[in-house]
């Protein structure tokens, strides 16, 4: 997680989509970008969405893996924090709940 947030963040444009792993209904969006060193850059997200929510054409905030850039993710780090710390807060009420 603490790696997630220290990657740097671009503006990109959605390009396409495909079909997330393992699942038809849900697609991932493709986009290009720029990195902080100038490299034109195109790539993926693994977590899929639904339908319409990324139309191409469309600008997006990503952050992505400086080491290896096609490793991108588009709009989730804030969402994966909140996510972290909901499991983190439900996992120690459930602790207190059986001690």
């Amino acid at each position: 997680m603490r790696k997630l947030l220290r990657w740097p963040a671009a503006t990109a444009t959605v390009v396409g989509h495909r079909p997330a792993a393992g699942d038809g209904r849900l697609l991932t969006p493709v986009v290009a970008f720029q990195t902080h060193d100038g490299r034109s850059v195109q790539g993926g997200d693994r977590i899929g969405t639904r339908r319409g929510r990324y139309s191409v054409g469309k600008q997006v905030r990503v952050h992505y893996d400086a080491r290896n850039p096609i490793s991108v993710l588009v709009g989730h780090v804030g969402t994966l924090v909140y996510g972290a710390l909901f499991v983190w807060c439900l996992g120690f009420a459930v602790l207190v709940m059986f001690l």
